[in-house]
């Protein structure tokens, strides 16, 4: 019961990383010019 529970805030927790990381890279593509092309 604990390792289901574990296993759905694991799963939930690399979601919300996953559309975090998402949105700074449109970010980072948005506003790019201001950091400087590589």
């Amino acid at each position: 019961m604990l390792r289901d529970a574990m296993l759905i805030l694991f799963s939930a927790i690399c979601l919300s990383l996953i559309e975090l990381l998402s949105m700074l890279q449109k970010r980072i593509e948005y506003s790019g010019n201001i950091f400087g092309t590589s």
